[in-house]
């Protein structure tokens, strides 16, 4: 059984989309729709579904999750790093660095405040 939530805010392409993955997945899985998680308790108590006899069992769709694919990071090429210091950037040496040629076509993404060291009273974003 899956429990698919908030199916309101999808659009019934996406839903149906949606389903034909899981049924690709797994064709015997019943599938609930459900807006702010209310499913009628008869839907998922008493039903006789569970087989404790399957325990243990391999699950044919678990090796396509657990299938080690390629990130990416591997595919693209995308690195990140964090930098954290207090001391502020030398301005030029700073512009080089943003201005390097061997970083062309690069996307270079930035989050948090940065201090120059010429310009101690102004912080930027």
């Amino acid at each position: 059984m899956v429990v698919l939530n908030k199916a309101d805010l999808a659009t019934p392409r996406d839903r149906e989309k949606l389903r034909m993955f899981i049924r690709g997945l797994n064709p015997k899985a019943e599938v609930i729709e459900t807006e702010r998680g209310r499913v009628p308790l008869e839907r998922v108590l008493g039903t006789g579904r569970f087989d404790p006899a399957r325990l243990g069992q391999p699950i044919p769709w678990a090796d396509e999750l657990c299938r080690a694919t390629k990130s990416e990071a591997d595919e693209y090429g995308i690195t990140s790093f964090v930098f954290r210091a207090r001391r502020p950037f030398h301005p030029r040496r700073l512009l080089d660095l943003l201005q390097d040629e061997s970083q062309t076509g690069a996307l270079l993404r930035s989050k948090g405040f940065v201090w120059l060291a010429t310009r101690h009273g102004t912080v930027g974003l």
